[in-house]
């Protein structure tokens, strides 16, 4: 397996990517989070939602906004209340397991991301934190990803553009490829 890893020097930066990446920052409570996501996506011209995260994805689905696709690595639903792991894989009628390490973005989640039809959970053994990159990559203009902002901030919201892509790629260059 193929993967891109982080150098250390990156992580702060990234730990703030939704400043550099000129994304949306919704702050509040879950449930008014996805109502204000929800007027974004009508009122422009996004064609899918991509969500990244265990709570952020439980809840969108929880709060009636359902994403197209959703990618998890259920660490935090182990300790969430409210919606079971099991839950949201009920929700999805297409799963696909993905191996991604920590500090990594590897070569199964972009074919992942790819492959991914409407309603798809994409579950990350391993973690998902890195796995917007093969989202803003791999996927068309036009679709929205959101991932949660920690500390319970909210959500950053980012429609793919070729700017955002450009970005990206900048970003993965610094990135040590290894075998793993």
């Amino acid at each position: 397996m193929l993967c891109l890893r982080m150098p250390e020097e990156l992580r702060t930066i990234l730990s703030r990517a939704h400043e550099y990446f000129d994304m949306y920052l919704i702050t509040g409570k879950p449930k008014d989070v996805v109502k204000s996501v929800k007027y974004y996506i009508m009122g422009s011209y996004a064609k899918k939602l991509w969500c990244i995260g265990d709570v952020v994805c439980a809840n969108f689905i929880r709060y009636g906004l359902k994403p197209s696709f959703c990618i998890i690595d259920g660490k935090t639903l182990r300790y969430y209340e409210g919606i079971k792991l099991s839950d949201i894989r009920k929700t999805f009628s297409r799963i696909v397991i993905a191996k991604n390490p920590a500090g990594m973005v590897c070569d199964e989640v972009f074919k992942a991301v790819r492959s991914a039809n409407d309603d798809t959970l994409i579950f990350i053994d391993g973690e998902e934190d890195l796995t917007g990159f093969a989202v803003v990559l791999s996927r068309p203009i036009g679709e929205v990803l959101v991932y949660g902002v920690p500390p319970d901030i909210g959500v950053a919201l980012s429609y793919i553009t070729l700017k955002s892509k450009i970005k990206a790629a900048k970003f993965l260059r610094k990135f040590q490829l290894v075998r793993i």
